[in-house]
């Protein structure tokens, strides 16, 4: 069914909580892990080694950053859908039957986006699986500016900015029309809302589905890299997108 694509560096506690979480709610016949090792050098690869289902492990010796990670792992993914996320979320119950459901209902559907909880674990865990149970609903999506919010926010901590780039399912050939992720954009930062651009420009329609929340602890892999070389980053990220897409 699909393909979980996953970098990570470091940070191993998140990354055992986010696979914990997969485990507990997942079918194991369902999915595929590709994991993407950025030059970790904490106990990560040895863990790696014993996740307990079809794997796939690409080590890389220095941190290329997520969006050359997340192509790396598109070349190796063998199934028909695609997850693009992190190692700093939590899945919920039901997660993949709800965007299995979505995909059914909703042939033309390419890409599908969830809700999301930051940071409040208490919240996600007293709702999670009321939403999970919940029946199909979804909100359509169209970036007009960088920062588009999503309407109809239910919970503290919901995620309204719409563009949770730490989170997608896609069907695999919709990347054939309109390319992977810009390597240009180094490190992190603004490769996610560029493919949601060009999404759009390809009149490819993207939809939350309302009825899965994930947990996103944000940022876990920035604490871990220097402040001054993440404003860096930032900096020259936000300036690189506003050259492509000619924002002012």
């Amino acid at each position: 069914m699909i393909s979980i694509i996953v970098p990570l560096f470091n940070q191993l506690p998140y990354t055992v909580a986010c696979f914990d979480s997969l485990f507990a709610h997942t079918d194991p016949n369902r999915y595929e892990v590709v994991a993407i090792d950025n030059g970790s050098t904490d106990e990560t690869p040895a863990y790696l080694e014993t996740l307990p289902v079809e794997k796939t492990i690409i080590t890389n010796r220095e941190n290329r950053g997520v969006a050359q990670a997340w192509n790396q792992g598109l070349k190796t993914a063998r199934r028909d859908y695609v997850c693009i996320t992190n190692n700093d979320i939590l899945f919920p119950p039901r997660w993949l039957a709800n965007f299995e459901e979505a995909f059914r209902a909703y042939d033309g559907v390419k890409a599908w986006y969830p809700r999301a909880i930051r940071k409040n674990r208490s919240v996600w865990d007293h709702v999670k699986d009321d939403v999970s149970r919940r029946p199909l609903e979804t909100f359509r999506f169209s970036i007009t500016k960088p920062h588009d919010p999503v309407v109809n926010v239910e919970y503290p901590n919901e995620d309204n900015r719409g563009n949770l780039g730490y989170f997608q399912v896609y069907k695999r050939d919709l990347f054939e029309k309109v390319g992977v992720f810009d390597e240009q954009f180094e490190m992190f930062f603004r490769e996610d809302v560029d493919f949601f651009m060009r999404l759009q420009g390809h009149g490819i329609e993207r939809r939350q589905l309302r009825n899965v929340i994930m947990f996103h602890y944000e940022s876990a892999t920035v604490e871990t890299i220097d402040r001054m070389d993440v404003e860096h980053r930032l900096q020259d990220n936000v300036a690189r997108f506003y050259r492509k897409w000619g924002f002012v």
